[in-house]
């Protein structure tokens, strides 16, 4: 809106429309500056806050389109008021001392066309985020389309969180979702991690409430493909492994690799890399917004299966993938869970709503299992918002069980991730598990 206002301001000197529109123009410049002075002084830095690790423009499911040179999510204030003045300065020198081209009506219509194709595409970034695939969430989306929703005395309405665990917790915190369904050990450390720990625990602003996928998440280990010298796990002993956040699932699931392979906790060493794309990046060497990035920065990292499939294997059209699979490690717990919020359901166990919401999952469960062919119609149309190749999501049903009773979670599972969270360090070692199931548990089985 700030770029589309100096266009503007800029346009008037071609074409003189109404000078009221031009003050408004002028008005806007200076709001916008001031918001965005106050938004660059206040917004989280990168780090720990509410036992969750940030990263700032940083999503779970990093895929698709990236900005070039990350356009407008750099991490530091100065590169705004840079371009910003940079982008004024152009303008000014064309119309100061080009007069011949700023007089022109060729470039006056550019101005004003480009002013008002930058307004017209403000909401396109969030259209596109909020429309990734979720694979795991198709049956939600059948409970949705039964009668049986449409019945309830309430209504639900999805809101996709594609920054994921982290900005879900957030929000459950400042009461603007209810439920939600995410990866069981973002949930766990969100109520028990070091610094949320140090709180009440009636403050964690949500419980888990249920169970929603019984069966393991699948993590591809990945290199780069020209790494020759990494052919299989055994070659990852005491190297560098990327992660996208410090206790995010990228980062845990290292722990559970070193301790599968028999090797000490600290036998690699995390790089925080970021988003999906800089672990694809940070592996291979290969960066097109930092061309001078010398080497890779790890040498492997781990991330969903299907999510990683299309850039390590052979195809017609990707002949020669960016990436390698030198193996795969599944999390050692159920990898959905459900939470619900405390201030909403202070006390879920006789919660009458989520009983009736529970009832609607459970169903929309029923439904998937019943008819894998129409599950896989879905997929592969991607009418849920969900593309997949027949073939994938026929392996990915293969290995995927969803709970059949949604209501409850165990407190074997809660214990499990606990221990392996206290040797990731992401949970005080000195907490019993009995105090981190009281802050985690909202509903027992």
């Amino acid at each position: 809106m700030l770029v589309a206002s100096i266009l503007k301001v800029f346009y008037w000197f071609g074409h003189y429309y109404s000078l009221s529109l031009l003050v408004q123009a002028v008005i806007m410049i200076a709001v916008q500056i001031v918001l965005l002075k106050v938004a660059l002084d206040n917004r989280p830095s990168p780090g720990v806050k509410n036992s969750v690790e940030h990263v700032p423009f940083s999503n779970l499911d990093e895929k698709g389109f990236v900005r070039p040179y990350e356009f407008w999510q750099w991490k530091s204030a100065k590169p705004y008021w840079m371009f910003l003045a940079y982008f004024v300065g152009a303008l000014l020198f064309v119309q100061i001392l080009l007069p011949p081209i700023a007089q022109s009506d060729l470039y006056v219509n550019l101005l004003g066309y480009a002013g008002l194709a930058v307004e017209a595409i403000l909401p396109l970034p969030q259209i596109i985020a909020n429309h990734r695939s979720q694979h795991y969430l198709t049956p939600l989306h059948l409970a949705l389309r039964s009668p049986a929703a449409s019945s309830l005395p309430f209504k639900i309405e999805l809101t996709p969180f594609p920054s994921g665990t982290g900005h879900m917790i957030t929000s459950l915190r400042e009461k603007e979702i209810d439920v939600a369904i995410g990866l069981t050990e973002g949930w766990i450390a969100g109520l028990a991690g070091k610094q949320q720990a140090q709180k009440d625990a009636a403050s964690g602003g949500y419980k888990v409430v249920g169970h929603w996928v019984d069966t393991p998440l699948r993590w591809a280990i990945i290199t780069g493909r020209e790494r020759e010298e990494l052919h299989t796990v055994t070659d990852l002993k005491d190297k560098r492994v990327g992660v996208s956040r410090l206790g995010s699932g990228s980062h845990i699931m290292s722990f559970v690799l070193a301790q599968k392979q028999g090797w000490k906790p600290d036998s690699f060493t995390p790089v925080v890399l970021g988003p999906f794309q800089a672990l694809r990046n940070g592996v291979t060497g290969y960066d097109a917004s930092h061309p001078d990035q010398p080497a890779p920065l790890a040498e492997f990292f781990m991330w969903e299966h299907f999510t990683t499939k299309p850039y390590f294997q052979e195809s017609a059209d990707k002949p020669h993938p960016p990436l390698k699979k030198i193996g795969e490690i599944f999390t050692p717990w159920p990898s959905w869970l459900i939470v619900a919020s405390t201030s909403v359901f202070p006390d879920p166990e006789r919660d009458e709503k989520l009983q009736q919401l529970f009832q609607v999952l459970d169903q929309g469960i029923n439904e998937f299992e019943n008819d894998y062919d129409q599950v896989v119609k879905l997929l592969g149309t991607g009418e849920l918002g969900c593309t997949y190749a027949e073939e994938d999501a026929k392996e990915w049903l293969k290995d995927v069980r969803f709970t059949s009773s949604t209501r409850g979670v165990d407190r074997k599972v809660v214990d499990g991730v606990v221990d392996v969270l206290k040797v990731a360090g992401v949970i005080d070692s000195a907490m019993s598990n009995d105090e981190a199931a009281e802050r985690v548990i909202g509903i027992p089985r």
